[in-house]
């Protein structure tokens, strides 16, 4: 596959393996053709039995991962702190913090809590929260989520109160708003660290209530 990245690997038991990012996101393939990547300071143990019954693996961390349909219909598991999600052929994004977040991007996923007594279903665009107490819970999500991979943020008629926290959330900024401002809604959209565009946007509202902080 075009664009794979080397990893760090090593051995965690008898013959269960472990990848991990470090610094960079890294991009590899797995045995069933399934494609993971980690972002940054994020691993993965890869189970000893992977792609015999089961496709099995656990993630400390974020990661996008594409995976391949099996003809046999082995279904593929990641196991957090918090929970598990069940996939057989999908695209999702895991946050596996001090909570699991899964978004899907293309398909169907199947997410549990640890004991696996409670199970809901999540579909593409909707965002699967795992919380320390075992709870489940699903919300519309957005694309904005995967911004560590794609580098990209897009905002339909939101208000600027809550562009300006997910432009912080997501590049490490501090923009600050003044309130008479805040509730106006706008509709944008820029890559990278173009957050110059957001200021921009800004400008044509003619309004000096607005500080900016921090290496933008």
């Amino acid at each position: 596959i075009a664009g794979v990245a080397a990893f760090n690997y090593m051995e965690v038991a008898a013959t269960d393996k472990i990848y991990q990012s470090g610094i960079a996101k890294q991009v590899f393939q797995l045995a069933d053709g399934s494609v993971v990547t980690l972002n940054k300071n994020s691993k993965i143990i890869i189970d000893k039995q992977f792609n015999i019954d089961q496709r099995i693996i656990s993630l400390e961390g974020e990661a996008l991962f594409s995976v391949k349909k099996d003809q046999k219909d082995k279904p593929f598991i990641v196991k957090t702190n918090h929970g598990e999600v069940t996939v057989l052929g999908t695209e999702f994004n895991i946050n596996a913090g001090r909570q699991t977040n899964v978004y899907v991007k293309h398909g169907k996923v199947a997410l549990s809590d640890k004991l696996s007594e409670h199970k809901i279903q999540l579909v593409k665009g909707e965002l699967g929260i795992a919380n320390e107490s075992g709870n489940l819970s699903k919300r519309k999500g957005n694309d904005n989520i995967l911004f560590w991979q794609t580098s990209f943020l897009s905002f339909e008629g939101k208000k600027l109160i809550d562009i300006a926290n997910e432009v912080n959330m997501r590049l490490g900024t501090k923009i600050i708003l003044d309130e008479n401002i805040q509730h106006i809604k706008l509709t944008m959209s820029f890559e990278g660290d173009q957050v110059s565009s957001f200021f921009d946007e800004l400008k044509k509202l003619k309004s000096n209530s607005i500080a900016k902080e921090g290496d933008i």
